[in-house]
């Protein structure tokens, strides 16, 4: 998949703000309650998810 430069940029810019967890760490989190939203475009979700996340593909409706 192709990344615009806006699209990596947005990306950054969440990571910066919000961290970049792996989905071994993000599953570990979970055994509390809790929710995870996994904003990655599905892609890179089918390679590496999270059990149980609930994604969000960034720029949907």
């Amino acid at each position: 998949m192709v990344h615009t430069a806006k699209r990596l940029s947005l990306a950054e810019t969440a990571r910066a703000k919000t961290g970049h967890d792996q989905p071994k760490d993000v599953a570990a989190r979970l055994a509390k309650p809790a929710v995870a939203l996994d904003i990655r475009w599905p892609d890179d979700v089918a390679e590496d998810h999270v059990p149980h996340a609930i994604n969000l593909c960034p720029g949907a409706p």
